[in-house]
């Protein structure tokens, strides 16, 4: 009796927690929503010579966005676009790249986080930009950014003189993270920021579109290397064992294993990553042995598309490689931590699975893991191995498989399943 007035206790404080999310998430918009009226009391262009786009992006965060600022292109077909981004530290990888070649971006400006600290340290960039003298400022705001970075990019964007701007919208509450892991359904980030370039009144169908820059020359290259490599691309399925934060990390041995099974069932196996993963991926495609190979540090992100292109299957960590091979349409299957809210970044699309453990710990937002990466050590070999095997089975990624994909809530529910409880033996 004491163990189920404990449950329905949590369950009351866990309602209320969300209640006060809601509430919260709204009154902070409304705020967002008041000043940008007020420093921008007329009405959207019908056309514009300048647009600005500003979205801080690493790789995902990139990827999602491209449907957004697509449709911003198609609103705007004469404007010169410029995006403003700062991806990562100075350097790391350069995700931007991706859109190296894209006839439908004109300009790409990029910056760096530790030149941009506070609205001071955004000054010259400010200044950069207000020599462009924008017509449009779209926003397209990074889900974990809080209410006050928000409004100091909204008073960098007036001081920069942008006409008419947009965009700000606050999506998730720090101090509530667990609350909403476990009682919020989230939109994937893809229809998180159509949702808000729909708002701006930009039509929206919500059927994605991501205009990659890939050529002939690329898709030459990498037919190429597959062919150098001796793997088979009518069979190739790819593993991507590399993630930006150790907390997302899954052990590489049982990356091992499952592209064994792959390999065992007749597959060729490519491992990808960027050029700092080199190593793991090399060891990784190593252990595999016969049929396995390393794409790492071999590929630009373009030609990465492309061989994704080519992939049956994709399975991967929280982190860009899953987001690349949604947006070339290939199945994939993510193996997530609990450090984000639930659900928040699942890939796009019908053809996307999530595999995730549930545990006492989740929505940390912790980069490296005090409890040894648990949530993810619940996740077994033979469960990747058995839904891999569901989905190159089936014809479309996901109809043959009996499984929902994304995070479908029954997966994950609040005290629910006891076999993926933090004080379970991590497998």
């Amino acid at each position: 009796m004491a163990k189920s007035r404990k449950f329905w206790t949590g369950v009351r404080a866990g309602s209320v927690a969300a209640r006060c999310v809601i509430a919260l998430q709204s009154l902070g918009n409304a705020v967002l929503c008041a000043l940008r009226k007020c420093l921008w009391p007329r009405t959207r262009p019908a056309s514009a010579a300048s647009i600005c786009v500003f979205r801080p992006a690493a790789l995902g965060d990139l990827v999602v966005a491209i449907p957004a600022i697509y449709a911003i292109r198609r609103a705007y077909p004469s404007a010169k676009i410029t995006l403003v981004t700062w991806p990562e530290e100075l350097g790391k990888a350069e995700s931007f790249k991706l859109l190296d070649g894209a006839d439908w971006i004109d300009e790409i400006l990029v910056y760096h986080r530790g030149e941009l600290g506070g609205l001071r340290g955004k000054l010259p960039m400010i200044r950069d930009l207000r020599r462009r003298r924008f017509d449009i400022w779209f926003e397209i705001p990074p889900a974990h950014w809080s209410l006050s970075k928000l409004l100091v990019t909204m008073l960098a964007a007036r001081i920069a003189g942008a006409k008419w701007a947009y965009g700000w919208r606050s999506s998730s509450i720090g101090a509530f993270a667990q609350a909403q892991s476990e009682w919020l359904d989230l939109p994937t980030q893809v229809e998180r920021l159509l949702r808000i370039v729909a708002e701006a009144g930009i039509p929206c169908d919500f059927s994605p579109q991501w205009p990659l820059p890939a050529t002939r020359t690329h898709r030459n290259f990498v037919a190429d290397l597959i062919d150098e490599l001796g793997l088979t691309s009518r069979r190739l399925v790819a593993l991507a064992p590399c993630a930006g934060y150790p907390a997302n990390l899954w052990p590489r041995d049982r990356f091992v294993s499952v592209g064994r099974a792959l390999v065992a069932d007749g597959r060729s196996v490519a491992v990808l990553g960027g050029a700092a993963d080199s190593a793991v991926c090399e060891s990784v495609a190593n252990e595999i042995g016969a049929g396995a190979a390393s794409f790492a540090g071999r590929l630009s992100l373009v030609e990465t598309c492309v061989l994704l292109e080519k992939c049956r299957l994709l399975v991967a960590l929280d982190s860009g490689p899953q987001h690349l091979a949604a947006a070339m349409g290939t199945p994939c299957i993510s193996l997530f931590s609990c450090r984000d809210v639930r659900g928040e970044w699942r890939p796009w699309g019908e053809s996307s699975f999530v595999i995730q453990k549930w545990v006492d710990c989740h929505t940390c937002r912790r980069r490296e893991c005090p409890f040894d990466n648990r949530c993810m050590k619940l996740i077994n070999v033979d469960e990747v191995i058995e839904l891999a095997g569901k989905v190159l089975r089936s014809r479309n990624g996901h109809a043959s498989t009996g499984i929902s994909p994304g995070f479908p809530r029954s997966a994950l529910p609040m005290l629910r399943v006891s076999s993926a409880r933090a004080d379970s033996t991590p497998a």
